[in-house]
């Protein structure tokens, strides 16, 4: 004889059996059952409800495509940002290579000026 199951283990055993493997003792319980079978119910019903592949409704798919154009048209119009953004390097040795040579730039340019006009030269007068 089967063992009779009581609805909390009836609950579990639904959530544990979601592919329907035969259990002689859940079948038994939901035939008895009125709520647990409307339980059993209601997740059959969800497990198809998530086993339907989903695809955006016509109206969706139209604003999506149109937000995606406006973004590629925006994004398509040079600027200020977009021409510095041009000027940087993208890959570390070039971002490297391009501060060393700002940085040599600088000290160049700092050897190179005259020290009075810096004001730290001597005071002729």
């Amino acid at each position: 004889m089967t063992e009779r199951l009581t609805c909390e283990q009836t609950a579990a055993a639904l959530t544990d059996n979601r592919h329907g493997a035969p259990n002689s003792a859940l079948d038994a319980h939901l035939a008895e059952c009125a709520a647990c079978a409307a339980d059993a119910a209601a997740l059959r019903d969800l497990q198809q409800l998530l086993d339907r592949p989903l695809q955006p409704s016509p109206l969706a798919r139209a604003k999506f495509l149109a937000a995606l154009q406006q973004e590629g048209t925006a994004a398509s119009k040079p600027g200020l940002a977009a021409w510095l953004q041009s000027l940087w390097p993208t890959k570390p040795v070039g971002s490297f290579s391009y501060s060393a040579a700002l940085l040599m730039v600088g000290v160049l340019g700092g050897q190179l000026l005259p020290p009075h006009s810096l004001g730290i030269g001597p005071d002729i007068a």
